[in-house]
C-alpha cells in the first residue's frame, strides 16, 4: 500500500498548529467523509489546547480571583479539556493503529 495521493482540504480556519496535524494524519492515512469530519473535530480541538498552553505559559499556570485567593488558571481547564476532546476523537477513527504501510519486511531484507 501506498501513502494517500489524493490530500483532502483542511477545514477552515485551522490554526497552524491544526494544520500540521490534519496534514500528517491526511498524508498517512485515507480516510472517508465522516473519518475526515471527526478529523477535523480532533484538530480543532487540538489548536484549542495549544491556544490554552500558550496563555499558560505567558501568565501562568495560577491566578488569583478577585478576593486574592490563588486557583488554577481557568486556560488549565480549556487546555485539559480540549486535549481530551483530541484524543477521543483521533481513537474515534482509529488513529491509534498502524498507519498505512508496505506489508512485510522493509526492503532489503
Amino acid at each position: 500500500m501506498q501513502k494517500n495521493k489524493h490530500l483532502p482540504e483542511p477545514p477552515e480556519p485551522l490554526t497552524a498548529d491544526g494544520f500540521r496535524l490534519w496534514s500528517a494524519i491526511t498524508t498517512e492515512y485515507r480516510l472517508d467523509i465522516a473519518a475526515l469530519e471527526i478529523l477535523a473535530l480532533a484538530c480543532e480541538a487540538y489548536s484549542r489546547s495549544r491556544q490554552a498552553g500558550a496563555i499558560l505559559d505567558k501568565e501562568g499556570l495560577m491566578s488569583s480571583n478577585r478576593f486574592g485567593d490563588v486557583r488554577e488558571h481557568p486556560a488549565m481547564k480549556a487546555e485539559r479539556d480540549a486535549r481530551g476532546q483530541c484524543l477521543v476523537a483521533l481513537k474515534m477513527i482509529g488513529l491509534n493503529l498502524e498507519p498505512i504501510g508496505d506489508i512485510g519486511r522493509p526492503a532489503g531484507y
